[in-house]
């Protein structure tokens, strides 16, 4: 039986952020029935959706502190809840607004997953404290230490932080080695989404990420990138696997700003790479043992070491080193890149 957070009450008015979704017309929650069976219906055919039985339904309908307790309330009745297994979730729905929960979220117990409501990246938290107040690292806004979790529409507000400037993002972290995680159209600031910013314990960021945005060094920079990262953008450098190991699977990624770096840069490329960018460095200074097809950097494999397979690739401004053993370069372009390299014609792509 599905569960509502927030009790409702004879002839109570609709919250503001769910009526003006388009989904409720009714004027009171007395005769709100078919407006909840639509809610339902829309989130049952969200990506991820509803699995199992369980939900809750977090309206935010009050202050920030108020929306982030009715979430950690929410998430306290969705622990107490017997007989979760990976079929039988619960889902924790939260309509758009913005949350403080004090401290970071913690999401720390399997088959409890987190939507927004409309899919949006639009569940947005400020915890009313400096995002990176010093050399000791961000500060988190969601803490995510459980594997079989399904996390959608998460952001964080920006602010001026003391130690990395103005229009910095909370962190979004998660913990190492959590293959069974899905992330999907979540943000946050510097070194999210498994980033090293110790650059003394690089993390495995294995699991799924899907349309999500990092800062500096966000998808495992100085780490082991290992899971499957699709339409995920950096917004600033050393990402994917940079100083680190590139060894999952990358489509239609890329990484901003100037001239910065990643994809297994200054380490390994040994993941497969489809219609990815680097504003700077594509797997330079590597050992590109992977596959890359349809990708482009200013510079791509450049001082690299190739014995993986490049293909349709281009590099800007600098040439595409010799293959050495069994690698192969075919039909890339750019600033004198070489074409060809490796293959004869007895050879099977």
């Amino acid at each position: 039986m599905a569960q509502i957070s927030k009790k409702l009450k004879y002839n109570e008015p609709i919250p503001k952020n769910i009526k003006n979704s388009g989904v409720v017309r009714s004027q009171n929650y007395n005769d709100a029935v078919e407006d909840i069976s639509n809610i339902y219906n829309i989130i049952n055919n969200m990506g991820g959706g509803l699995s199992g039985a369980n939900f809750a339904v977090v309206t935010a309908s009050g202050t920030p502190t108020e929306n982030g307790a009715e979430l950690l309330a929410a998430y306290d009745v969705a622990k107490a809840v017997a007989g979760l297994t990976t079929e039988n979730r619960y889902t924790i729905v939260m309509a758009p607004g913005t949350y403080n929960t004090g401290t970071a979220l913690l999401v720390d117990t399997e088959f409890i997953d987190f939507v927004s409501l409309t899919g949006n990246r639009d569940v947005i938290f400020d915890l009313g404290v400096d995002p990176y107040p010093t050399a000791a690292g961000p500060v988190p806004y969601i803490n995510v230490t459980a594997n079989d979790v399904y996390l959608k529409g998460f952001d964080s507000v920006a602010k001026n932080a003391t130690y990395w400037g103005s229009g910095t993002k909370y962190h979004f972290k998660v913990a190492t080695n959590l293959n069974l995680l899905t992330v999907e159209n979540c943000e946050g600031g510097p070194y999210s989404f498994g980033g090293d910013f110790t650059l003394v314990t690089p993390l495995i960021i294995s699991g799924t990420y899907i349309n999500c945005r990092g800062g500096y060094q966000a998808f495992a920079g100085a780490s082991t990138a290992s899971g499957t990262f699709i339409d995920c953008t950096a917004y600033d450098g050393q990402n994917f696997g940079n100083w680190g190991t590139a060894s999952g699977f990358f489509q239609n990624c890329s990484i901003g700003g100037f001239n910065e770096r990643g994809f297994g840069s200054n380490g390994i490329a040994s993941g497969t790479f489809i219609d990815c960018i680097a504003s700077g460095r594509f797997a330079s200074s590597a050992t590109v043992s992977g596959y890359i097809l349809r990708c482009k950097g200013l510079f791509l494999c450049e001082s690299a070491t190739i014995t993986g397979t490049v293909l349709y690739s281009i590099s800007e401004q600098s040439p595409i080193s010799t293959v050495s053993g069994s690698g192969i370069t075919m039909y890339c372009i750019g600033a004198n890149a070489p074409d060809n390299q490796g293959f004869v014609a007895t050879n099977k792509l």
